[in-house]
């Protein structure tokens, strides 16, 4: 029986809903309390490379999230960076330039990951052939008390696999999709 609904109802920074049959929420603005240290997963900007905000028709926000690399504002792992690796792409074109700006695994980020892992063992396929970026990019955001950029959406209690939203819910970090990021820091495109 899962009690988080009954503690995380009462959340200030969340409105919920019950919506066919599971929970789901919308983000208020004071969600997203820290984007200066913003873990960005994989699936963000393959998303927006290969279906919604390819570069040859948004060079402006890829622009920015390039800059917003440099500076410090989104931040990866080296994991993620392989996970890009794995298409040889304009993602993977656009991510060696910023190659250096995703962080290799300390012993502190790898402490924060492996105390993930223990907690929720169902976040990652123990039988992939490679790491998986997910526990990383959590432990980051716990790390730098940061909010997780994914795409993944929430998946219900009789799921295979956790996704990021389920368990940045439990760990009480935010999770939001890279629109809201966009929506939440005011960037224009014209």
């Amino acid at each position: 029986l899962d009690l988080s609904f009954l503690i995380l109802t009462f959340n200030p920074y969340r409105i919920y809903r019950y919506k066919s049959g599971s929970l789901s929420h919308f983000d208020n603005p004071t969600r997203l309390r820290n984007l200066h240290r913003t873990p960005m997963d994989s699936c963000s900007l393959m998303t927006a490379m290969r279906e919604t905000y390819p570069i040859v028709t948004f060079p402006g926000l890829w622009d920015k999230l390039g800059e917003s690399f440099q500076s410090g504002l989104i931040i990866s792992t080296a994991i993620v960076f392989e996970e890009i690796e794995t298409n040889e792409d304009q993602l993977l074109t656009w991510a060696e330039d910023y190659k250096q700006f995703f962080f290799k695994v300390d012993n502190n980020l790898l402490h924060e990951m492996a105390l993930v892992t223990t907690n929720y063992p169902t976040l990652i396929d123990h039988a992939a052939p490679r790491d998986q970026a997910d526990p990383y990019l959590i432990a980051l955001a716990k790390i730098h008390k940061g909010t997780v950029v994914t795409e993944e959406k929430m998946v219900g209690a009789g799921a295979r696999l956790l996704k990021i939203p389920n368990v940045c819910q439990s760990m009480s970090l935010p999770s939001v999709k890279l629109i809201q990021m966009i929506r939440h820091l005011n960037w224009k495109f014209h």
